[in-house]
């Protein structure tokens, strides 16, 4: 009898084996351990897990890997399908665990259950599957539909538990596997029966559209033609008598306009208006407030600077200090300037 452990006592692995003997095959849990994800190509991605197995019926083994690990899935067939399961294994005889995939019979429908079983109970191998890969014909990538988990399923794996009751993994599979099937099944009717009346009504409504269309169209059309006809009809006269009686009184208009002017302007308009102009030139150069900010006063043209008047010399005097050196003017350039304004007075001098 093994007893373990005991002081001072040297022990084998069996005995190490009793102490995991207890614990049922499986993974530690469902979540991340030996998670199997599809890559976009033909491998897929094992994830790093602790799953047990047995190497007798008291002896247990656990497979501990900290690695995620990439398999390669076999090319598939230009016609037919299979399965093939990713597989924790313990070879007996070489005393090694590992992944291997292991691939089911060929078919144009083949169902899961036609993965070969998982060894067990056996002297050479025990084994576990953490998923299923169905292998679609022509396929040159696994898709994450093409996936199973089968992790709860106690058939090819389940979760550990140490002892003899533990959860019932199997019973809630298959009652999850049975709802999602189920789910598929609905869906699948749902968008088969949608597909169908979607068919069904462009079929049914594409042609009665299309003589909606030409209907509405003719009825349209000659509806549109018989109201402009009426509308042009009825109002063409009213907008042409509208339009004569426009042109007749702004004609009229303009006519008495002319004749008042006419009359305003009668043998002594040349007369009228050179004195208007002459007034109007005198009032230009003595009004002391000048006119737009101009005004002639003392023989010189001046200019309303704001806060005072200046004549157009001091205006550039004034100019100078600020803008004209600024601009690079030379001293015979800024006298050239400055005669330019004295002349402009005296211009207006002799105008007077």
């Amino acid at each position: 009898m093994i007893c373990f452990p005991l002081d001072n006592t040297d022990y084998m692995a069996d005995a190490l084996g009793a102490w995991f003997g207890t614990r049922t095959r499986g993974v530690f849990a469902a979540d991340t351990h030996y998670a199997v994800t599809a890559n976009g190509d033909m491998t897929v991605t094992l994830a790093p897990g602790i799953g047990w197995l047995k190497a007798e019926a008291y002896w247990g083994v656990c497979l501990h890997e900290i690695n995620p690990t990439i398999l390669a899935i076999a090319t598939a067939d230009g016609a037919l399908t299979r399965y093939a399961a990713i597989c924790l294994q313990l070879d007996k005889n070489a005393n090694v665990a590992g992944v291997v995939v292991k691939y089911g019979p060929y078919g144009t429908n083949p169902a899961l259950s036609s993965l070969p079983a998982p060894v067990q109970n056996s002297l050479d191998y025990d084994e576990i599957y953490v998923a299923a890969i169905r292998i679609r014909a022509g396929a040159t990538s696994i898709l994450t539909t093409d996936i199973t988990d089968l992790r709860l399923n106690e058939a090819y794996c389940g979760v550990m538990r140490d002892g003899v009751s533990g959860i019932p993994t199997q019973a809630l599979y298959d009652t999850w596997w049975a709802w999602f099937s189920s789910l598929q099944l609905d869906t699948k009717a749902t968008a088969d029966a949608f597909t169908a009346w979607m068919a069904a009504f462009m079929s049914d409504n594409e042609t009665g559209l299309a003589a909606w269309l030409s209907n509405f169209k003719d009825t349209s059309q000659d509806d549109f033609d018989t109201w402009f006809t009426g509308f042009r009809g009825g109002n063409s006269t009213a907008y042409y008598n509208w339009y004569n009686a426009f042109i007749s009184d702004s004609e009229a208009d303009f006519l008495n306009w002319f004749q008042n002017l006419q009359d305003q302007l009668d043998d002594n308009q040349a007369t009228n208006l050179q004195n208007q102009i002459d007034q109007h030139k005198a009032t230009l150069a003595t009004v002391a407030g000048g006119v737009h900010g101009i005004r002639y006063k003392d023989g010189k043209l001046q200019i309303n600077l704001g806060d005072g008047w200046a004549t157009l010399a001091e205006v550039v005097h004034g100019l100078r200090s600020t803008y004209i050196d600024a601009l690079g003017m030379n001293s015979l350039e800024i006298d050239a300037l400055l005669y330019a304004t004295s002349q402009i007075d005296i211009l207006i001098e002799t105008e007077e």
